[in-house]
């Protein structure tokens, strides 16, 4: 039986982590946005490159369980932070 507050949890952690390591991107980029206007687009991939480097693995299984779409296999992404 899926924990669903355990699970809910988890997602949680990993949304905070993905904001967190977004808005740390973002202020990397940000001085080199060509135009302002592309703010948006780069937290988006800021934020998409975040999730992709966590390992999101352990949380497959529980969501299928749960009828929910998995997450994919994770991938190490290269950026302007290590």
């Amino acid at each position: 039986m899926i924990d669903a507050a355990a699970l809910h949890e988890k997602l949680e952690d990993v949304i905070g982590y993905v904001r967190s390591e977004a808005d740390a991107q973002m202020a990397c980029w940000r001085s080199r946005l060509a135009r302002p206007e592309f703010a948006e687009s780069a937290l988006n991939l800021a934020h998409y490159l975040a999730l992709r480097h966590r390992d999101l693995r352990p949380l497959q299984r529980p969501l299928m369980a749960l009828g929910l779409s998995s997450l994919g296999r994770g991938w190490k992404a290269g950026s302007c932070r290590s």
